[in-house]
């Protein structure tokens, strides 16, 4: 059996690709350009071996992420959108964010969960 386990998850019109290693806290990790899941799966390994739950998709149009054709569907709003959408799928606790290079893009690792998601979507909007 893998060390990690794998699933998809449809998400904002796309299927997307997600590795997980442990049980516990969810930290959800999203790669930077032009890398996939696979580059946390040190990390991955370390926070199994501490009791926390590894998530780490990979990102709209990298790995085995579905990605459309129009370059307007990779705006900051879709990408942010493709990851919310995938945390909530993949667990109930509210998740620990780590980025690397995409931090611009999706957030700062620090911030909460919800201001996360609301600076750059409308998820949360009435």
């Amino acid at each position: 059996m893998s060390e990690f386990s794998h699933r998809f998850v449809n998400t904002n019109g796309i299927r997307m690709h997600v590795a997980e290693a442990g049980e516990g806290y969810p930290v959800v990790m999203c790669h930077g350009f032009p890398e996939t899941w696979y580059s946390w799966r040190h990390q991955m390994r370390a926070l199994k071996s501490a009791g926390l739950r590894a998530i780490a998709p990979d990102l709209r149009g990298y790995g085995d992420t579905g990605g459309p054709e129009p370059i307007e569907a990779y705006t900051q709003r879709e990408i942010v959108a493709d990851a919310y959408i995938a945390m909530l799928a993949t667990t109930l606790d509210r998740p620990a964010p780590v980025t690397d290079d995409v931090e611009r893009i999706l957030g700062r690792p620090a911030q909460s969960f919800e201001r996360w998601v609301s600076e750059h979507t409308n998820l949360f909007t009435n």
